[in-house]
């Protein structure tokens, strides 16, 4: 059943994700009944108990944390109540799965970096959801001494340096 908690938020439950405009997102950009159930059948095993359509990027109205060359990134909700953010592959991916980026996922999170990796399947990733601002987002509502932003830039740098460093 569709239930609608905030306006900016629309939880769906796994057994009415196989019906537009939902089953669009799931399966992006190419849905079709197999492709369907299959999702919505690892998302099952992955312990998720529903979808929760938010964010600022949008597939066919459903609103969506992220849309990318290789997956949709939505909100997802465990059945421990856990929210997570769940990297769903498109049927146009030039990937046969999302086995290989799991691997790398983590191996980021031996040294630290990334999401903490939940779980995955052939074509979802389940991840510890971040919340906060995009950076963009974050970085134009500041005011005054740009300390703060030195802070979290040199942070994220240092990041990027270590993923580097072990070829990622």
């Amino acid at each position: 059943m569709v239930e609608s908690k905030l306006a900016a938020e629309m939880e769906v439950s796994l057994e009415d994700l196989a019906v537009k405009p939902y089953r669009d997102v799931i399966a992006y950009p190419g849905p079709d009944g197999i492709n369907v159930r299959s999702r919505i059948d690892q998302l099952d095993k992955l312990g998720v108990e529903r979808i929760v359509f938010t964010g600022s990027s949008s597939i066919n109205g459903l609103s969506v944390l992220g849309k990318g060359c290789v997956g949709i990134v939505v909100k997802g909700e465990l059945k421990d109540e856990t929210r997570v953010a769940l990297k769903i592959r498109r049927t146009d991916a030039n990937r046969p799965s999302m086995i290989s980026e799991a691997q790398l996922h983590r191996k980021a999170n031996a040294e630290g970096v990334a999401p903490s990796l939940l779980g995955e399947s052939t074509d979802v990733l389940s991840m510890r959801l971040v919340r906060g601002s995009t950076l963009p987002a974050w970085t134009s509502g500041l005011s005054g001494r740009n300390d703060r932003v030195v802070s979290i830039l040199r942070q994220l740098l240092e990041q990027c340096f270590t993923l580097d460093k072990i070829g990622l």
